[in-house]
């Protein structure tokens, strides 16, 4: 595979796995393990990814979540890495004998060819865990614009990615499947394959846990969008692609107040972090274009927002001249979309995929896909 690089490299910490008592054969494995899963998810938040379960989920299909050969003696010898102690990199057979020095290289197997043909594309970061990680985001970055439909940046790419829930059934994540094992892995349609995928990122995900894989290296707080800030803005210590987080805040007659969540601005889409509700790109009023939290378990259906509830919002697009789209989210009083049947009763649209309603409900009064309803 030959990436290309779209976004700038991490600037993380490096991870040095070179333990001398793992040459000894008397290393933890879940230590080690746990260490290059912290490498792969700080190191993908460095470049906006902040859903790096689903890369740890291709490393552990790729090299059972390995970098350097001390761990995986069965596979071949690659050039000396800074993350493996001065040791060789894990390195791939599948191109041929070791000794024709074809494979991969890494924990994503990056391939340009030959080890210096590789490295020369790459330069020598690739052989650590931080620059093997940030490159690969790159090349699914490029695979995604060229086969996913409605993603057409590097932003849309990366927001894709990161609103991938690795919940099975769910439609993101098995599109999210189909996509790995074509565009990754050159398997077009393979199911075998896709549940490959699908199992390794299973694993890790329930190895490592939901809160791990929820934090970031700028997320102090572990604070995001759709996070109570009315008592405190500073909670919001977040970033996302290099967007600072805000307080979107208001008051209303009802409390005390002030009530808030955070937020980023955005046109069209929003990133989404596991561990937290899914996010939505909104048109509220008087503050359009802000990223605002679905209802979900995650926030209690709006309750942990205090001050908020749940309200079908339009979709904030921007310049994009795309029509918009609508959706339920945790918003501030002042955003309820009304609407009225034929014979005069009055109602309120409602998103049924996350919202209830406690009258009648009625279709086609309401803008939007058909999960949006009249409740009268």
């Amino acid at each position: 595979m030959v990436a290309l690089i779209l976004l700038a490299s991490a600037c993380a910490a490096e991870f040095d796995l070179g333990d001398p008592s793992c040459d000894e054969g008397q290393c933890d494995e879940s230590s080690r393990r746990r260490n290059i899963a912290i490498g792969i998810r700080d190191s993908a938040a460095g470049v906006g990814m902040n859903n790096a379960v689903l890369l740890a989920g291709i490393a552990e299909v790729e090299t059972t979540l390995v970098h350097c050969w001390r761990d995986a003696p069965w596979a071949c010898k690659g050039p000396a890495s800074s993350s493996c102690g001065g040791g060789p990199v894990i390195a791939g057979s599948g191109d041929g004998a070791c000794i024709k020095k074809r494979g991969g290289l890494g924990l994503f197997q990056l391939d340009a060819g030959t080890h210096t043909q590789t490295l020369a594309h790459y330069g020598r970061e690739v052989l650590t865990i931080e620059g093997n990680t940030s490159e690969v985001v790159p090349f699914l970055v490029q695979r995604a614009i060229e086969s996913v439909s409605g993603v057409n940046t590097e932003a849309q790419a990366i927001s894709w990615m990161n609103s991938i829930r690795p919940v099975d059934g769910d439609p993101k994540f098995e599109a999210w499947l189909r996509f790995i094992s074509w565009r990754f892995n050159g398997c077009q349609g393979c199911t075998s394959q896709a549940n490959k995928y699908r199992r390794g990122t299973h694993k890790v995900q329930n190895e490592m846990g939901a809160a791990f894989w929820a934090a970031t290296e700028n997320a102090g707080s572990d604070s995001f969008i759709g996070t109570d800030c009315g008592a405190d803005e500073t909670v919001c210590d977040f970033s996302s692609a290099s967007e600072d987080a805000i307080c979107v805040d208001w008051a209303d007659d009802a409390s005390s107040g002030p009530h808030g969540f955070c937020s980023i601005h955005c046109e069209s889409s929003c990133p989404d972090r596991f561990g937290f509700a899914s996010t939505f790109c909104a048109d509220l009023a008087g503050e359009p274009g802000v990223c605002a939290a679905t209802p979900g378990p995650e926030n209690g259906f709006c309750a942990d927002i205090e001050g908020s509830t749940a309200q079908v919002v339009p979709q904030f697009v921007g310049t994009s001249g795309t029509e918009p789209t609508w959706k339920g989210v945790c918003a501030p009083p002042g955003n309820v979309k009304t609407c009225e049947a034929s014979d005069g009763r009055k109602g309120e649209c409602i998103d049924t995929s996350t919202m209830q309603c406690g009258g009648t409900m009625k279709s086609g009064l309401c803008p939007g896909a058909s999960s949006i309803r009249c409740c009268l």
